[in-house]
């Protein structure tokens, strides 16, 4: 009986982790080597890296600054949010609670101006695509 129990203990605690939000960190004005966001200090600094490692019920944390989702003029990438992740912009980034970001002072932009900067004829079609999401997904980039 000992023995069932500690393997029920096991899987309980397994699923609890599974199920575990876990933080993301991004700043685009990282530019360390060792890049694995698991701290402001190890930020990615390419968003796109960072939405496709995320998994359900991770959190991204976006530190203030633009966000291109590509580094050539390829007009058709865009930025694809998965169900069950969240996106918080308006970090400074050295922040280790939600509640200290201030996205009308941070601001962190998804931007799709990747062409010419004063031509609107080479920008991105799409930014953000948000890919089978439902109320688990979330975006307060501003």
């Amino acid at each position: 009986m000992k023995k069932i129990h500690n393997i029920l203990s096991f899987f309980l605690l397994l699923s609890y982790f599974s199920f575990a939000q876990k933080i993301i960190y991004v700043n685009n004005a990282n530019s360390t080597a060792n890049q694995n966001g698991t701290s402001w200090a190890t930020a990615y600094s390419n968003l796109s890296t960072a939405l496709s490692l995320a998994v359900p019920n991770d959190e991204i944390w976006i530190a203030k600054g633009s966000y291109f989702a590509t580094n050539d003029n390829d007009r058709k990438k865009s930025f694809v949010l998965k169900k069950g992740i969240r996106l918080y912009g308006g970090f400074v980034g050295n922040e280790n609670n939600k509640s200290q970001r201030d996205y009308l002072k941070n601001i962190s932009i998804l931007d799709g101006n990747i062409g010419t900067k004063s031509d609107s004829l080479d920008n991105s079609y799409n930014i953000l695509i948000c890919d089978n999401t439902d109320s688990t997904s979330a975006t307060t980039i501003k």
